[in-house]
């Protein structure tokens, strides 16, 4: 059975399909929001897994079918398949891969899923590397605490990596070498030895990592949990973004971020992304780590924490102020595009304020879980 070539598929659309971005010119890009999914009337849960296309094309999946995002909003691209989708890659040769329960699938040309394996575990995960898949667990073998990675080669043949006692949360391949996150930490895997490395981890064990993007032309590494992103580069991580996480990928523009439980989709450009300041610098220090055990342009850093936040009961002010306000009582909030909101007790808003309105930023309940991001309309 025929493939189903993503890339080709996408330059055959090239007329048709082509980003259309609400955009401030200097910092980013918004492709997709709740509100945008509400008015056209897709009311869709999506999974943690996405993909951009090298001719920006966004693919996107729910547990039900595969939607591609462009000019025109999204576009179903698959039938309801038998099994839930648990998670999709796309290959650098533009082959779309997904797992549906115990099977990993490729998507053929009349858009069905055909079998190529059955796998060890039910709702694994996928990451597409160089010439390889890697295939892991997110949820604990049954009957065991144990994660494992494979990595299947093109032969559907596929090898044990390593096992771990903690859950993983993502797989990614930097220069040849294999990272993932588990819980708070960032890891580095030696294939031949079966051993692997702490790279990075966050202060809060409690903020669980759960994406890792490589910017080759910057030579930065990018990871992030549900609230917050940061940059791994020369031996300093930088929190970039302390107002709401997500799943990352990086293009030639900048950082694109999926956030799979607002349903918002957003690119931070390197314009943005290159212009922080010193006061966002969270450490400088190195660890001593063999550095066969680590990519040559990812240096092994001690705990990193979020910059301090500044914190104000204020809302009036005439203009834009970096501020992190609690509610103890329900309140309504207006931003300044005229949306609302209303936060209930205990939850807190971290962003700017002008004129006494929602300028951007998240809000969060008192489980510091998001629950409504505000952005820039121009």
């Amino acid at each position: 059975m025929k493939k189903y070539n993503v890339l080709l598929m996408t330059l055959l659309l090239t007329n048709q399909l082509v980003f259309c971005q609400h955009t401030d010119s200097t910092k980013i890009d918004i492709f997709m929001t709740q509100a945008q999914l509400k008015e056209i009337g897709l009311n869709v849960n999506f999974i943690s897994s996405f993909v951009e296309t090298p001719n920006r094309y966004i693919f996107l999946s729910s547990a039900q079918g595969l939607y591609v995002l462009g000019k025109e909003g999204i576009m179903p691209v698959t039938y309801v398949p038998q099994q839930a989708i648990s998670s999709f890659t796309i290959t650098t040769a533009g082959d779309l891969y997904a797992i549906l329960d115990k099977k990993l699938c490729f998507l053929d040309s009349v858009s069905n899923f055909q079998e190529v394996i059955d796998l060890p575990n039910s709702k694994m995960k996928l990451s597409a590397g160089k010439n390889a898949l890697y295939i892991y667990d997110s949820e604990a073998i049954s009957g065991t605490n144990k994660y494992t990675i494979y990595r299947l080669f093109p032969d559907n043949n596929y090898q044990k990596i390593i096992e771990t006692p903690a859950s993983i949360n993502a797989v990614t391949e930097v220069e040849g070498k294999i990272l993932f996150a588990s819980e708070n930490k960032v890891y580095c895997i030696d294939v031949e030895n079966k051993v692997y490395s702490e790279i990075t981890y966050l202060q809060n064990q409690n903020e669980k990592i759960i994406s890792i993007a490589m910017d080759y032309s910057h030579q930065s590494l990018y990871f992030s949990s549900l609230t917050a992103i940061f940059r791994l580069k020369e031996g300093k991580v930088d929190c970039v973004n302390d107002q709401f996480g997500g799943l990352l990928q990086c293009d030639e523009v900048g950082l694109v971020i999926f956030n799979p439980i607002e349903n918002f989709l957003v690119r931070m450009r390197n314009t943005a992304l290159f212009s922080l300041t010193s006061q966002n610098t969270v450490s400088t220090a190195k660890q001593t780590v063999p550095a066969s055990n680590t990519p040559a342009s990812v240096s092994t850093l001690p705990p990193v924490n979020k910059p301090n936040q500044s914190t104000s009961s204020s809302a009036n002010s005439s203009s834009s102020t970096k501020q992190t306000i609690t509610y103890n009582a329900p309140t309504l909030l207006i931003s300044t595009s005229g949306e609302k909101y209303e936060a209930k007790e205990g939850y807190y808003f971290v962003g700017t304020l002008k004129d006494g309105k929602i300028e951007q930023g998240t809000l969060y309940d008192s489980n510091r879980k998001p629950v409504k991001t505000f952005f820039i309309k121009k």
